[in-house]
């Protein structure tokens, strides 16, 4: 645990997962990272990256809604975490777990409702 943050309960070099919020890492430029806690997530889910603005699009948007973070293994992934917010915008990350890192957002967003 890090002092002074909630316990972490899954992290890569994408995304950090605790008690209190997702981080997801080199969000902003340069190589700044978005903090969310999860009463500010509305919603979660995972996508399928298409060639042209999903895969190849190693940071930023390609379609002015979804805002992707630097991830410059992006090219080799698959399946992209969406998170749906309070607010604006839609950022979205490519975990090395999906999966995982899905189901966890899902499970605190249901403690926190």
């Amino acid at each position: 645990m890090v002092p002074g943050m909630g316990g972490i309960l899954y992290e890569d070099r994408t995304v950090r997962l605790d008690d209190r919020g997702v981080t997801i890492r080199h969000f902003y430029f340069p190589f700044v990272s978005r903090f969310l806690p999860y009463e500010r997530i509305e919603y979660v889910h995972t996508a399928a990256l298409p060639d042209i603005g999903g895969r190849w699009r190693i940071w930023g948007t390609g379609d002015f809604s979804h805002w992707y973070s630097l991830d410059l293994l992006r090219p080799r992934k698959h399946t992209a975490i969406v998170l749906e917010i309070w607010g604006y915008g839609t950022p979205a990350f490519t975990p090395r777990d999906p999966d995982t890192v899905a189901s966890i957002i899902s499970a605190a967003l249901t403690r926190t409702r």
